[in-house]
């Protein structure tokens, strides 16, 4: 069996390349996912510590692509589509520490579950960024009418466009902004995050900017379901 059969890329734009940096980022995701649905919670443990050294192992083999292969990257997708599990929602809405007052933003919102929860439990103004159409159109479908008979939908907005060409609004409005990105991907947009409005709280499920900027707080899951949700404070 082939790595494509085996790790199907869930949307279009995310397929396997002959770029090996890539490939190894959207395995990984692939393999988490297959190890979440094992039955065993000690076997799952194992099984995503042995992904982590396995995946420290392969990036230090590998020769970093240059600044002008990254940005070519940016340019075609920031990470490849992974359904964030629910527990992770939580703990990414709880150490952002949302009110009210807050304008939330999840760049690459997927089927827009971060936005739609936090503007259910908060009360606050959400946006949920998404690329590729068929995700965008998921989420509008599956929260929009939710969201009016609970009678929330003004404060929910689903915006189909890439990341940076909404980023200047980004800036001027942001005040919670969550990621599901790769590490080279974040450290990549290190310098734009830094631009938010003091304040801002950034909050990305599993993976940081490296050395170059620490998080402000981290929160691990269970042995039995690890996770990793990291906050940064502008």
């Amino acid at each position: 069996m082939t790595a494509e059969e085996l790790f199907p890329a869930p949307a279009a734009e995310n397929h396997w390349t002959g770029d090996p940096w890539w490939n190894l980022q959207l395995g990984a995701y692939q393999f988490g996912l297959l190890i979440e649905r094992m039955a065993v919670p000690s076997s799952r443990a194992i099984a995503l510590s042995q992904l982590r050294r396995g995946l420290t192992q392969a990036q230090d083999g590998l020769t970093e692509p240059s600044d002008a292969e990254q940005s070519r990257r940016v340019r075609q997708t920031l990470a490849p589509y992974v359904e964030t599990d629910w527990l992770v929602v939580t703990a990414m809405l709880e150490i952002a520490n949302i009110t009210k007052d807050d304008v939330v933003y999840d760049l690459g919102c997927g089927d827009g579950r971060i936005v739609y929860q936090a503007a259910r439990q908060f009360g606050c103004r959400s946006v949920g960024i998404e690329r590729d159409r068929e995700l965008f159109e998921l989420a509008v479908r599956r929260n929009r009418p939710i969201a009016f008979v609970a009678g929330f939908s003004e404060r929910l907005t689903f915006i189909h466009a890439r990341v940076e060409d909404k980023w200047a609004a980004i800036q001027l409005d942001a005040t919670v902004v969550f990621v599901y990105w790769t590490s080279v991907t974040m450290r990549r947009w290190l310098p734009e995050f830094r631009k938010l409005k003091p304040g801002t709280r950034i909050v990305s499920n599993a993976f940081d900017f490296g050395d170059a900027w620490p998080p402000t707080k981290i929160v691990t899951g269970p042995p039995e379901q690890p996770y990793r949700v990291l906050r940064w404070d502008v």
